[in-house]
């Protein structure tokens, strides 16, 4: 079986909901809450569904909330072309973050969403966020700018972990469809995630499993394929 690092206490955490523009009907997880702002006290831990409801329109949005930290998140509900800034007003922007994982992105210490959203909304110019993923040891800082009106795309490579697998009596292993050897195989490089690991061997058959490789430590998996 693959090692993980122990899960923790499954606690509680609070959630701040604001929308642009505010005072629209917000349902959290399918319940209403009421009109933006929103402050939820307790949250579980996890991803969470959002719809904001404006017009004849449903805005849904996905956010990620981690325990023991304070989450908020800003869903913008405005036309696609933004109004110019008037009294010295900042008019936001957006970042649409990718990775190969799912990430939280912080700012400040604060939790502002994840990288399973297709885009946060920030206000324009610099930023210094970070991204991580504490289960799998991960976390990087990047500079953005977020210009006015406009997206700004942020690609997050994610390290390499360890893996040593083995099989009995042997087997051909393929790692998300890729063929990477035959047991044993010991500290093959992969990147931090879950994987599919498929054991095959011509006279027993195989034997698919899902692994997870983190940086904090080489993750091990071995099978009996006699053993049904």
């Amino acid at each position: 079986m693959s090692v993980s690092p122990p899960a923790g206490p499954a606690t509680t955490t609070g959630l701040r909901i604001q929308t642009l523009p505010a005072n629209l009907p917000v349902q959290f997880d399918g319940v209403e809450k009421g009109m933006s702002p929103v402050a939820i006290a307790h949250v579980d831990p996890g991803d969470h569904e959002i719809a904001v409801r404006r017009d004849q329109g449903v805005i849904k949005q996905v956010v990620h909330v981690v325990a023991g930290e304070e989450t908020s998140v800003i869903i913008s509900a405005a036309p696609a072309a933004p109004p110019k800034p008037q009294n010295g007003t900042v008019t936001p922007g957006w970042l649409t973050a990718t990775a190969p994982i799912s990430l939280k992105v912080m700012e400040g210490g604060r939790v502002i969403g994840s990288t399973d959203v297709d885009r946060l909304m920030l206000s324009s110019g610099d930023h210094d966020l970070e991204f991580g993923n504490d289960a799998l040891g991960f976390r990087v800082t990047r500079h953005v700018n977020i210009s006015a009106g406009k997206t700004t795309v942020a690609s997050i490579q994610v390290p390499s972990g360890s893996i040593s697998l083995n099989a009995f009596p042997w087997a051909d292993v393929y790692v998300d469809g890729n063929y990477v050897g035959q047991t044993p195989l010991g500290n093959l490089s992969l990147p931090i995630g879950t994987h599919e690991i498929v054991f095959r061997n011509p006279n027993l058959g195989e034997r698919k499993e899902a692994v997870t490789v983190t940086t904090l430590a080489p993750a091990r998996l071995g099978v009996d394929l006699t053993k049904k």
